[in-house]
C-alpha cells in the first residue's frame, strides 16, 4: 500500500524531507502530493499509506518527517493513530498535520490538544497553503529538537566543567553533531570539538587561542555583536545566536545556537559554552516559503535565470559610461553555471547600489567587479582601492545613503542598502561590507543557487 516513495515525483535532493500522506482515497493523496511538488519541487520525497496499520509500518521501518493524516480512516480514527504513536516512541513522532473534510472547530481544537502540529480543511487546501503549514510543522519540529539536545549539551559540558577541565575537554570532542566551542573569560577559543572543525574548517591547532570573533561574519565584527554577547552571557543573560558566520575560507553560513557563560562553585567566570549548528537548510526552507508567497502574488515576480547573464547585461553600459569618466573597471566571470530563483530586478538593484557605494569613493581607482560561485551560493563582489570606510561608515550604509553615493550615471534612485538586504535575506541570501581603512572595500551580495537545471 505506498510504502514507497512515488514513482511519480523527481528524485528528491540532498536534505530532502519525507512526508508520509495517509488518506484511504488516492486521489487526494495525488492532489496534496502535486500541490506540494508545485511550490517545492525537489523538497519533499512521498510515502503513501490508505490506512492505520499500514502508516504504523512505515514509521516503525522508515524516517518520516512529517505526517498529513486525514481524520477519518477506514480502521481507526486520527486520533487514535496519533496515540499510537505517541506509544511506540515516547512522543507523537512524525509531527502531524490533521486533514479533515468537516470544518469543525472543535474538532480542531481536541486535534491540536492531542498534538497535532496543526489542522487543515480540505475545502480549504491550496499549494501555497499547504506548502506553508507543512514547512512550519517541520521547522517547529526540528527546533524543538534541537533545542532539547542544546540544553542537555550544556548542561552536560556546564555540569562536566565545574568538576575536571580534562573531562570537559573530553565530552566536548565526544559530541558530533554540534559545534561545540569552549571560551576563555576573554572569548578566545580553549576548547573545538569534531563538530567545529566539520563546521567551521579550523582545525584546532589553528584555532585555539584565537578570538571566537573571526568566525563572525564582517558585518557583525564591525558593529561589535561578539563583544556585546559575550558581556550579555557574563552578566547571566541566555544568548541565542541566529546569524550568518564565516567559514575558513570565507564561505558564509547561516549559523544558530547559543552561548552561555560557565562559573565555579563561587559563582566566578570561568569562561563560555558555544554551541552552534548549521542552520542553513533551515535558512533555505524559509527563504522557499518566502518565494511560495511571492509566487502567488504578480509582483515582485520571481524567475530562474543565470547569475552571469544577467549581471554582464546589467553591466555592460555601467561600466561602459564609468571607463568614458576615466574609473578602470575590471569584470571577472567564472564560468561555472550560476542559477538562481528569485527576483530579477532586486539583483539588478542590488548590483547597481554597490556599484553606487564604490563609485562614490573610490573616484578614479581601478574597480574590480567578480561574478563567481562559492559552494551553492552565487556571489557577485564590487572591490575598490580607496582609501576605505570607517567602522561608523560602515554601519551608517544600512541606514542612509553616503554623500554622493548617486554622482555616477545610471545609478541614480537605487534602494537602500538596508532594504535591499532585507529583501535578500528573504530570499536566502545576505549582502554585506568588508572595509579596512587604508586599503580599500569590497561590497559583496549572495543568493541560493538552484540546485537542479542551469538555464543560462
Amino acid at each position: 500500500m505506498g510504502s514507497t516513495p512515488s514513482s511519480q515525483e523527481a528524485e528528491p535532493l540532498l536534505g530532502a524531507r519525507t512526508l508520509l500522506i495517509v488518506d484511504d482515497n488516492p486521489v487526494e493523496r495525488d492532489v496534496y502530493r502535486q500541490y506540494l511538488l508545485r511550490l517545492g519541487k525537489g523538497q519533499f520525497s512521498f510515502l503513501e499509506a490508505e490506512d492505520a496499520s499500514d502508516a504504523l509500518r512505515i514509521c516503525e521501518t522508515l524516517h518520516v518527517d512529517c505526517m498529513l493524516l486525514d481524520f477519518e480512516l477506514p480502521d481507526v480514527d486520527g486520533f487514535d493513530l496519533m496515540d499510537q504513536l505517541r506509544n511506540m516512541n515516547g512522543e507523537i513522532v512524525p509531527p502531524v498535520i490533521m486533514v479533515t473534510g468537516r470544518g469543525s472547530e472543535s474538532l480542531a481544537v481536541q486535534a491540536m490538544r492531542r498534538g497535532a502540529m496543526d489542522y487543515i480543511v480540505k475545502a480549504d487546501v491550496a499549494p501555497a497553503s499547504l506548502w506553508r503549514t507543512v514547512v512550519s510543522a517541520i521547522d517547529r519540529a526540528e527546533s524543538r529538537q534541537r533545542l532539547v539536545q542544546e540544553r542537555r549539551a550544556r548542561e552536560e559540558v556546564e555540569q562536566s566543567l565545574r568538576q575536571s577541565d580534562e573531562r570537559a575537554r573530553l565530552l566536548v570532542d565526544g559530541v558530533r553533531d554540534y559545534a561545540l566551542m569552549l571560551l576563555d573569560p576573554d572569548g578566545r577559543v580553549q576548547c573545538w570539538n569534531h563538530g567545529a572543525r566539520q563546521l567551521l574548517g579550523y582545525p584546532a591547532a589553528q584555532i585555539i587561542g584565537q578570538p571566537i570573533r573571526q568566525i563572525f561574519a564582517p558585518e557583525d565584527g564591525v558593529a561589535g555583536v561578539c563583544d556585546r554577547e559575550l558581556r550579555a552571557a557574563a552578566h547571566g543573560q541566555s544568548c541565542t545566536m541566529a546569524r550568518w558566520y564565516v567559514k575558513k575560507g570565507g564561505e558564509r553560513f547561516w549559523g544558530q545556537g547559543s552561548m552561555t557563560a560557565v562559573l565555579d562553585d563561587y559563582n566566578a567566570l570561568r569562561g563560555y559554552a558555544l554551541i552552534l549548528h548549521d542552520g542553513s537548510e533551515k535558512k533555505q526552507h524559509d527563504a522557499c516559503e518566502r518565494r511560495a508567497e511571492m509566487s502567488c502574488d504578480p509582483c515582485p515576480p520571481v524567475e530562474a535565470f543565470s547569475v552571469v547573464t544577467c549581471v554582464t547585461a546589467l553591466l555592460e553600459p555601467l561600466l561602459q559610461a564609468l571607463q568614458a569618466q576615466g574609473m578602470p573597471v575590471t569584470l571577472q566571470l567564472e564560468a561555472a553555471p550560476m542559477t538562481v530563483a528569485t527576483n530579477k530586478l532586486l539583483l539588478e538593484q542590488s548590483v547597481r547600489a554597490l556599484l553606487a557605494v564604490v563609485v562614490a569613493q573610490a573616484s578614479a581607482r581601478p574597480l574590480t567587479v567578480r561574478v563567481r560561485r562559492l559552494g551553492q551560493q552565487a556571489e557577485v563582489s564590487v572591490q575598490d582601492r580607496g582609501p576605505g570606510w570607517s567602522a561608523d561608515q560602515q554601519l551608517a550604509f544600512f541606514t542612509s545613503p553616503p554623500e554622493g553615493a548617486w554622482a555616477a550615471p545610471g545609478l541614480s534612485k537605487v534602494p537602500q542598502l538596508a532594504t535591499l538586504r532585507r529583501d535578500l535575506e528573504a530570499m536566502g541570501g545576505t549582502l554585506w561590507v568588508h572595509s579596512v581603512l587604508g586599503q580599500g572595500s569590497t561590497f559583496c551580495l549572495r543568493l541560493p543557487l538552484m540546485a537542479r537545471g542551469d538555464p543560462g
